[in-house]
């Protein structure tokens, strides 16, 4: 049995109402489990696959060279932050997207093994909050 027939027998077996989501805006949202590898990028953006995962509620700091003239960017270890991040990766992962950023990132909370990744960071003092643009 190949593994589109899988696909299309288990789309079958699922009820309209269980395999989408209605969002706020209207979108139609369809769930879709996927497996990837979680990387950390820095502190406070994931891999996953090809898609750039921003976590949101929280801003790092940068690795060497992105910090760009005339930024403010946060105070302290970039690769400490980052380490803290890989170090809490491991899991079962649920990623909430909710829209992208002007860089092209999906903006989502993720949790792996119940945990909050940004709630984590901001825990062990790897990043501060920020929402909407501004730092809290």
């Amino acid at each position: 049995m190949g593994r589109k027939h899988l696909r299309r027998k288990h789309e079958r077996d699922v009820p309209e109402r269980q395999a989408g989501y209605q969002s706020p805006d209207g979108a139609q949202l369809s769930f879709v489990a996927l497996t990837c590898l979680l990387i950390a990028i820095d502190g406070d953006t994931l891999r996953c696959g090809k898609e750039r995962i921003r976590l949101l509620g929280i801003d790092a700091p940068e690795m060497p060279g992105h910090c760009r003239r005339g930024r403010r960017c946060v105070l302290g270890d970039p690769f400490a932050s980052k380490a803290a991040l890989a170090a809490i990766l491991g899991g079962s992962a649920v990623i909430q997207r909710s829209g992208q950023d002007r860089y092209g990132r999906t903006l989502a909370r993720v949790r792996v093994n119940g945990i909050d990744l940004s709630v984590a960071q901001l825990r062990k003092g790897m990043a501060v909050a920020y929402s909407y643009g501004r730092r809290t």
